[in-house]
Parts: structure tokens; C-alpha cells; sequence
């Protein structure tokens, strides 16, 4: 399925910039060996170590390496991919810890809880190992992933200026794409096999409980919100799924066994929700968002660079040259 599997930690903005962001190899780095063996950068005094990189390093060998074309000047093009990541996230803390922006152990705690929830504790273990991460170390990178979320959306997104002229021109351009298409809201029971698909159909067609069936059988991660998929629009779904959606009405609650890549599927309605547009002021949250997105990449290589050109970094060129990880 393409859509509305549980997304357990959003962070669509901070995940896409940090690894794009600040990557050049060409950029324009203060350089200078730095002379402690153990240390491969200095970010305003503040110490990158040669066993964080490595670490980063394998681990990006390990899940892109094959996509990678061979040979030394690709290395050392990953090398400074890889060094300017650790970079970056440096500069973000140290610009976090200034203004004051601090993640509480509360929320800390929910968002690791809500991550981990679909995932039974061997598989959880098995990605991690992928990944060369302890269970302490991805609990830290998820501390980090938060504050720096909190930071771009303060520094960045916040003061992205939209004007009224513009929240009406835009209005003007595309008044038909606003609002909110035909859907259907629908709830998901996945099973492995089409033969149990077709038992709990059966029960469900002699007034079993969807939601309860959901919670016991099935293996989609969006088991955590009772199967519910929310409000399905056209062109979001496979064609298949689709077209049992759509069929789905008040006298017509459960869909035929449906089959995709994930499983076999059954799809319960819950409501119709009819085409609606919306009126300029009723639209005007709806397009600053819009206006915002298509400004935030550039706004935020800005606000990065600012950062870079008042910071005094330092890289062990020749470390970071020879350096082949562990």
C-alpha cells in the first residue's frame, strides 16, 4: 500500500535537509590538521571523533555502497558527504544549546515508545545491527532528531515571511486545487493468507467486531490505530485497493478480499466524504503551508551557510583522506 501505513516519527523536513543539506564536497570549509590522532574535526572547539566517524561512515557504506560506483575518488567523495553530516549535526546542537531549545525526558520517551511500536522486539534488534546502532545510541540520535526538528521549525519555518498579496495571488492560480477531493474513510485488517482473509470475512458478514479483529489478526503496522486509514482520496492507493474503496458505502460496509504486496486485505467504511472547495479565507492556512514548503530548502541552505561562515571548523585532511574505517 502506498499510503497511511502508521507514520511513527515525521520528521519529513529535518530528515530530508540534514542529509541534503550541507553535504557539497566542494564546499568551502576552514581547514586545518588538527593534532590530536583521535580526532578528525573541531567544530568551534568542539570535538568530532575519528570513532564517530567511522561508524557513520560503515554505515553508510553498508546501505548505499552497492548503489555507489567503485573506485578512490568515490570514497573520498563519500568521506565528505559523510564528514559534513557530522558537521551539520554539530552546528545544530551547539546552535540549539544557545537559543535555549530543550526536548523534555517525557517527550523523549513518547516519541521512542510510538517508534518502536509496530515493530516486535527481534526485528527492532535486527534493524538496529543493520545500522551498527546500540539501542543507546538510537535512542540518542532520536533526542536529536527531535531538537533539531524544534530548532529548524523555530529558526527556518517560522520566519518564512508569506504576505497577504501573495496568499491571494496563489489563491487566484490554483483555486481548483484547493480543498478536498472525493473520500473514503476506511478501516484495514491485513492478514498473511488469503484463506484466513476469507475466515474473518465470513465473521465479519455475521457482525464480528472490525475493530477487535484488527487488534488480534492483523500484521499492518496501522494495527496501533485499529486498522483506521483515515480519508482516502483517488490516486493514493494502488488501483486495486482503490477500486474497493470506492465501492464501500453505508449499505455496503466490507470490501472482497483484496490482495497487494503487503497481504490480503479487507476494507471496512466508515464515511464518504464529499468534494468540497474552499473560499479564500477559509483557504489561507492551507496555502501559507504550501508557500512555506516551496520556500523552506532554499531558506534553510541559507540559514546553514550563515551558521557554517560564523563557525571555525577544522578537518584532519590528510585523517580524513587515508582513513578507511573498521
Amino acid at each position: 500500500m502506498k499510503k497511511k501505513t502508521t507514520l511513527l516519527f515525521s520528521l519529513s523536513l529535518g530528515l530530508s535537509l540534514l542529509y541534503l543539506g550541507g553535504c557539497n564536497p566542494e564546499e568551502k570549509t576552514k581547514v586545518a590538521l588538527v593534532p590530536e590522532d583521535e580526532t578528525i574535526a573541531v567544530v568551534n572547539n568542539q570535538k568530532i571523533p575519528l570513532s564517530k566517524f567511522q561508524a557513520r561512515y560503515q554505515t553508510f557504506l553498508k546501505k548505499y555502497g552497492s548503489l555507489s560506483p567503485q573506485g578512490e575518488d568515490n570514497r573520498q567523495t563519500i568521506k565528505a558527504i559523510v564528514i559534513n553530516q557530522l558537521i551539520t549535526e554539530e552546528l545544530m546542537t551547539q546552535e540549539a544549546n544557545r537559543k535555549g531549545l530543550q526536548i523534555s525526558k517525557e517527550e523523549l520517551e513518547t516519541t521512542t515508545e510510538e517508534a518502536l511500536t509496530p515493530y516486535p522486539e527481534a526485528n527492532f534488534d535486527q534493524q538496529l545491527a543493520a545500522n551498527n546502532l546500540t539501542k543507546k545510541e538510537w535512542k540518542e540520535r532520536m533526542h536529536f532528531l527531535l531538537l533539531q526538528k524544534r530548532l529548524i521549525e523555530q529558526e527556518v519555518l517560522n520566519r518564512i515571511p508569506i504576505t497577504k498579496r501573495e496568499i491571494n495571488a496563489y489563491f487566484k492560480a490554483h483555486k481548483k486545487e484547493l480543498g478536498h477531493g472525493k473520500a473514503v474513510r476506511v478501516r484495514n485488517l491485513t492478514l498473511a493468507s488469503k484463506s484466513d482473509a476469507d475466515a474473518l470475512l465470513n465473521l465479519l458478514e455475521r457482525g464480528a467486531d472490525m475493530k477487535d479483529l484488527v487488534r488480534r489478526h492483523s500484521i499492518s503496522p496501522d494495527r496501533v490505530n485499529e486498522g483506521d486509514l483515515g480519508f482516502v482520496e483517488k490516486g493514493e492507493m494502488p488501483p486495486e485497493i482503490e477500486a474497493a474503496i470506492f465501492t464501500l458505502s453505508s449499505s455496503n460496509l466490507y470490501s472482497p478480499v483484496v490482495h497487494s504486496q503487503d497481504g490480503f486485505h479487507i476494507f471496512q467504511w466508515l464515511r464518504t466524504r464529499a468534494q468540497s472547495r474552499l473560499a479564500a479565507e477559509d483557504a489561507k492556512d492551507e496555502i501559507k503551508t504550501a508557500l512555506v514548503t516551496e520556500r523552506q530548502a532554499e531558506t534553510y541552505e541559507r540559514w546553514l551557510n550563515r551558521l557554517k561562515e560564523n563557525a571555525t571548523i577544522q578537518i584532519d585532511e590528510k585523517m580524513l583522506k587515508t582513513e578507511e574505517g573498521f
